[in-house]
């Protein structure tokens, strides 16, 4: 287990759940009609990246949560539409946790160039997006403003672990607080909680060859996946 707010059964249950959700969303895609098409395509990948977060938490492996990741990475590619941030707040950070996911498992060139193809498609420019696609391709045209400026703006002042616990510590978590799911570890009877986890921390951990040693504990730092492609010793 890696989640303090929910026990290893809630995160057994909520991957059953989401598993089976998934499943159901293959099968009503086919049949739906135009109208709820669109709605039942966002939702599913809402699910898979949000499976990817109930994973982490419940203590899984790489190779499980990159199985995960590949299955929402597919759905992403082929029917993510970003509406813009006014009409698509929670699009935002899907976005954001694709590529810090994606990008933390090392996924294959082919994967991560399909990836960078969809955030090109839907036109999303933003610093952060930018300046973890520029880690892997140089090419990447960067930006120098942000989609969502509270609290990912504060990211431009990230050089060291003291910059990460900062962020962490002051502005993360009270940033998302207009977020769906904000506070939902507090919420009974329906599985909505994946754990709260600053993929985009780790990400620029990795990206900037940060030691992030004494942030192990911190809250929100999801320490083991900054570390999931460290050599053996």
């Amino acid at each position: 287990m890696r989640d303090k707010y929910r026990n290893q059964a809630y995160f057994n249950d909520y991957i059953i759940d989401a598993l089976k959700a998934l499943s159901l969303h293959e099968l009503y895609i086919g049949k739906a009609t135009p109208r709820f098409k669109d709605g039942l395509k966002e939702d599913r990948i809402i699910t898979s990246i949000s499976l990817c977060s109930a994973l982490y938490s419940a203590g899984k492996e790489k190779g499980e949560i990159l199985e995960a990741y590949l299955d929402g990475l597919r759905f992403f590619c082929e029917d993510f539409k970003w509406k813009g941030f006014a009409k698509h707040y929670g699009g935002y950070d899907i976005m954001v946790w694709f590529v810090s996911i994606g990008i933390l498992l090392d996924i294959e060139d082919a994967d991560f160039f399909k990836l960078c193809e969809a955030i090109k498609r839907n036109n999303a420019k933003d610093w952060i997006l930018d300046k973890l696609i520029h880690s892997r391709m140089p090419s990447w045209e960067l930006s120098s403003t942000f989609i969502q400026k509270e609290p990912y703006q504060f990211t431009q002042n990230i050089f060291d672990s003291k910059g990460i616990r900062e962020y962490l510590k002051k502005r993360w978590y009270k940033g998302h607080r207009d977020a769906a799911w904000h506070e939902s570890h507090k919420l009974s009877g329906v599985f909505a909680y994946f754990g709260y986890w600053s993929w985009e921390s780790a990400a620029l951990v990795k990206v900037l060859g940060i030691n992030d040693y004494e942030l192990k504990e911190l809250d929100f730092y999801p320490y083991d996946a900054a570390h999931w492609n460290d050599p053996l010793v």
